[in-house]
């Protein structure tokens, strides 16, 4: 069990996105971590050589021309690239 209110949030280089990591494996290459996106925030052209899960928990984001809604989980194979991904409320 963790006690995720006492787990800082992270400024990532992106201005108006943060990030908690409560799950890290150390022997493998699995990691679980939350963003908090502002509104608004574009997340430019990127890619993964890992698998990705996203789950949205509240308001809306539109990734790659296709919108998610709260509630919505996507999964990805590895070795893909994101196009643009715009989070909004």
């Amino acid at each position: 069990m963790l006690n995720m209110p006492y787990e800082p949030w992270r400024d990532t280089s992106e201005p108006g996105v943060r990030f908690k990591t409560p799950n890290v494996d150390l022997h493998g290459n699995l990691k679980t971590a939350l963003f908090e996106v502002e509104a608004g925030v574009p997340m430019c052209w990127h890619s993964h050589s890992e698998a990705e899960g996203v789950y949205i928990f509240s308001d809306a984001i539109e990734d790659s021309g296709v919108i998610y809604e709260a509630g919505n989980y996507s999964i990805r194979r590895s070795q893909f690239t994101i196009q643009q991904t715009v989070w909004f409320s």
